[in-house]
């Protein structure tokens, strides 16, 4: 059949092309796909963020020790453990900017905002001797990673509101 110049042909059940069943479960396959790739790459991110806290915490190790070698000391020591941002003058944590800088930047990694869940000690007497730094990880924030004086880095669980350190040192 013809008409203005177009040829029509009688479609029998051997004309190629997909129905749309077939179409449908291609693309429900599809996303299947998709949904696995998204979840793995959410796994990944959280763990990329956990290395990234990792390393904010042993970069500042360095540059807490650099204060200690260049002041002979941590600052002065603080009695009662708690928020970093919240620490008093005279600590490493208060007067080098770049520990702060460091911290802050760890606390962004870990809960988007600062350090609102990060935690500092420096015991002593009078004069800070050792120090401890616990930040939550973000694969599973009842765990922590762990930083202190003595060399220890390492992922701790806190509990009964030791905050991921005893003393100065990593639990």
């Amino acid at each position: 059949m013809q008409r203005q110049g177009i040829t029509y042909q009688n479609l029998t059940k051997d004309s190629k092309g997909f129905t749309l069943i077939e179409l449908l479960v291609v693309i429900a396959i599809i996303g299947i796909l998709v949904a696995i790739i998204l979840a793995s790459l959410s796994s990944s991110r959280l763990k990329s963020a956990d290395a990234g806290i990792q390393s904010e915490l042993l970069h500042a190790r360095n540059q807490i020790e650099l204060y200690y070698a260049a002041n002979g000391n941590y600052g002065t020591a603080l009695f009662t453990a708690g928020q970093c941002n919240a620490t008093t003058t005279g600590t490493v944590f208060k007067n080098d900017t770049k520990v702060q800088a460091i911290l802050n930047n760890a606390g962004y990694i870990s809960n988007g905002t600062d350090l609102t869940r990060g935690n500092c000690v420096l015991t002593g007497t009078s004069i800070a001797t050792s120090w401890a730094i616990s930040m939550p990880l973000k694969t599973n924030s009842i765990y922590f990673w762990c930083v202190d004086s003595i060399g220890a880095s390492r992922q701790v669980q806190p509990s009964g509101g030791d905050l991921g350190f005893s003393g100065g040192a990593c639990k």
